[in-house]
């Protein structure tokens, strides 16, 4: 599940899609909630998100 803090949308998406998304352009600052910088799947703009694993 990725909640992006622009739109606020929650959005699943698979593993393959998720690793993407990583290889192409983002960072990431563990500790934070939102802390992957990365392009969101729902309103496609880079912003910052925060990926749930368990969801």
């Amino acid at each position: 599940m990725v909640t992006c803090s622009s739109c606020e949308a929650r959005s699943r998406i698979n593993l393959s899609d998720l690793g993407l998304r990583w290889l192409t352009g983002s960072a990431w600052i563990p500790g934070r909630k939102h802390g992957h910088w990365m392009r969101c799947p729902s309103c496609g703009h880079r912003t910052w998100c925060a990926v749930g694993w368990q969801e």
